[in-house]
C-alpha cells in the first residue's frame, strides 16, 4: 500500500450501537505534517490507536457524553482524499458510554457546531453526539452538567491529533464539492437545543 503524504484527507468513524439501532459520528483531519512517511494501513491503525487510548483522548471525551446504554462497535479511519484507501478499524464491543443512567430515544441527539474562519456554508459544519443521557436533557434542552461534558469534546474537536512518527492531523470542515479547499476547524459550540433526526437506512438511528 501507498505512503501517507501531506495533503491526504482522513475520516473517522465512530460507530456504536443503542437499541439495535447503527449510530455514527462521522470526523475528519488532513495531514498536514509528515516527517516520516509511513504506510497508510499502519497509519491508520496509529490513528485509532492515539486517538483512544490513555487519558484525557478524543475517544474519553466522547464516551464522558454518552449513557451507558449505547454500546461501542468500532472506530473506523480510511483516508478519503485524493484517493480512496482501504479502511483501518479497531474493535471496541464491550465498551460503554461512560454516563450511568438511560438515555433518549435513538433518533435524539446534541449537535456540536464546527465553524472555520471563512463564511459561508463551507465554513460551518456539525457533529452528531448520540445515546444523549436523559440527565443531560430537560424539556429537550441540553442541562447545565451536559454543556459541561458536550463543550469539553466541542474543543477536544478543534484539536490536532498527533499519532507516534510526528504525523500531525489537522481537524476540517470537509467540502464534499472540493475536498483540497476544506477549511481548518477553528471553533466549535454546543447547540442547546437536543435535535430529532429521521432514520434513512433500516437499522441505523443516528
Amino acid at each position: 500500500m501507498a505512503d501517507t503524504a501531506v495533503g491526504m484527507i482522513l475520516q473517522c468513524t465512530l460507530r456504536g450501537q443503542q437499541d439495535a439501532q447503527t449510530t455514527l459520528t462521522v470526523l475528519h483531519f488532513r495531514l498536514e505534517a509528515d516527517p516520516t512517511p509511513a504506510p497508510i494501513y499502519a497509519a491508520l491503525g496509529a490513528f485509532n490507536t492515539h486517538i483512544s487510548s490513555g487519558v484525557n483522548n478524543l475517544w474519553t471525551r466522547y464516551l464522558n457524553c454518552i449513557s451507558n446504554v449505547w454500546e461501542a462497535t468500532s472506530i473506523t479511519s480510511q483516508i478519503i482524499y485524493p484517493i480512496r484507501y482501504v479502511g483501518q478499524s479497531l474493535l471496541k464491543g464491550g465498551e460503554f458510554g461512560s454516563v450511568s443512567g438511560t438515555a433518549l430515544p435513538v433518533g435524539n441527539m446534541v449537535a456540536i457546531t464546527k465553524r472555520a474562519e471563512i463564511a459561508g456554508p463551507h465554513g460551518v459544519g456539525g457533529v452528531r453526539m448520540p445515546g444523549v443521557p436523559t440527565s443531560h436533557a430537560f424539556e429537550s434542552m441540553v442541562t447545565a452538567n451536559g454543556f459541561l461534558a458536550y463543550n469539553i469534546m466541542a474543543l477536544e474537536l478543534t484539536d490536532n491529533q498527533t499519532p507516534t512518527g510526528g504525523q500531525n492531523w489537522n481537524p476540517i470542515i470537509f467540502n464534499r464539492s472540493s475536498p483540497a479547499t476544506s477549511a481548518p476547524i477553528e471553533s466549535a459550540s454546543t447547540q442547546p437545543q437536543i435535535r430529532t433526526m429521521s432514520r434513512r437506512v433500516v437499522g441505523r438511528g443516528i
